[in-house]
């Protein structure tokens, strides 16, 4: 039964390597629907769109496939566009020695998902702006998130002097780590759940939890914050008839809860949850906005609520699902998938920004010289 899925898993994954979708080059790029498609069709790089004639074409031409995967309102996507996707003599490296395919996750969640994993495995974390290199026959070779310029160009070129060298080494190593990293790996996971019984697995995952927690601000990692719904509402379910047996973890659950609401991965002027904070202590945002994000927020929140009620998660699920009818509902229907960081002059939060004058106007004098000496207000040029 587990060979079986195994080989569903891997001939699934293969079938997608070569699905038949038509490709283009970026020239047609500035009419695509996608607005992160569309705002690339300026770019030196001659952009494709995944499809089975780019391995066509990698194969008949013997290059690698450089695959960058990002959404329009990933702040680093655009950064890496302006940095290396509108530099000719980076874009010359791409058009002569690789075949590049730019790729909207939005729109190919199911091949978004594929490399997602593929680069957790490799590099132990993954992200966007996701960049991945396939052979000709699709197994991918390497892959790794934001680089800037300089690191990016000496990437591209060690990667073409190697497979200028040993082409058949490569294809060799990138199939046997693909198969081993998804046959292997998935046989010892299943057989391992098979046979451990209910409440081991779930200490296990509490007390690993509670290895990873940040047990004085909430949340998982000292370096930056994110929500990591998955992984609370999966607490939340196991301690809720355990509470007793796992008293940190409740405190934990607890002050995570609280601090996301009350410090500044919620927007307490708009609404809505932010998609991260670029720092341990929940205090700067990441000023994009997901609505998968807030969708799981509410449904954590309402979790909460069930368990511990009367503590004020009702409301802020209730809050939260207000921003979404009213900032994410599209008026020809349906919801945005995201709200961007970047503002109309390109600026990372740019719409959270006041000027000095903008505030006194609003508070008037005497309150704007209170405000600007109690919050030590900095001018931003």
């Amino acid at each position: 039964m587990i060979k079986h899925r195994i080989r569903q898993y891997l001939t699934g994954v293969l079938i997608l390597l070569s699905m038949p979708v038509f490709s283009q080059t970026s020239d047609d790029l500035a009419h695509h629907p996608s607005p992160y498609l569309a705002m690339h069709a300026q770019d030196p790089v001659d952009w494709y769109l995944w499809g089975e004639s780019v391995l066509q074409q990698a194969r008949m031409q013997d290059k690698l496939i450089f695959i960058s995967v990002g959404y329009f309102s990933c702040h680093w996507c655009h950064v890496v566009r302006r940095e290396s996707y509108s530099d000719v003599e980076v874009a010359a490296i791409l058009n002569r020695h690789f075949l590049s395919v730019k790729v909207d996750r939005e729109l190919r969640p199911e091949l978004d998902h594929r490399l997602i994993e593929f680069v957790r495995k490799l590099r132990g974390s993954s992200g966007w702006p996701l960049n991945v290199f396939l052979t000709p026959d699709g197994y991918p070779v390497t892959g790794f998130t934001y680089l800037p310029k300089a690191e990016f160009t000496d990437v591209l070129l060690q990667l073409q002097q190697q497979w200028a060298s040993r082409p058949d080494e490569i294809k060799l190593a990138a199939k046997t780590f693909f198969e081993e990293s998804t046959g292997n790996k998935l046989d010892i996971e299943l057989l391992g759940l098979t046979n451990a019984p209910t409440e081991s697995l779930v200490s296990a995952f509490i007390s690993q939890s509670m290895g990873a927690a940040d047990t004085l601000q909430g949340g998982f990692g000292d370096i930056a914050k994110y929500p990591q719904n998955p992984w609370l509402r999966a607490l939340l379910e196991m301690i809720e008839q355990r509470q007793a047996q796992h008293p940190e973890a409740v405190e934990f659950l607890k002050l995570s809860l609280n601090t996301m609401a009350s410090r500044n991965l919620m927007d307490h002027i708009n609404g809505g949850f932010f998609r991260y904070t670029i720092d341990p202590d929940w205090q700067t945002p990441h000023y994009e906005k997901m609505l998968y994000d807030n969708a799981q927020m509410v449904l954590l929140y309402l979790q909460a609520e069930r368990i511990w009620p009367d503590q004020g998660y009702r409301e802020i699920a209730q809050l939260t699902l207000q921003f979404i009818e009213s900032r994410m509902q599209h008026p020809s229907g349906g919801y945005v998938s995201s709200l961007s960081a970047i503002d109309i002059n390109d600026l990372e939060g740019g719409g959270y920004l006041w000027s000095e004058e903008q505030l006194a106007r609003q508070l008037g004098d005497q309150a704007f010289e209170y405000l600007r000496r109690t919050w030590q207000l900095e001018r931003r040029d």
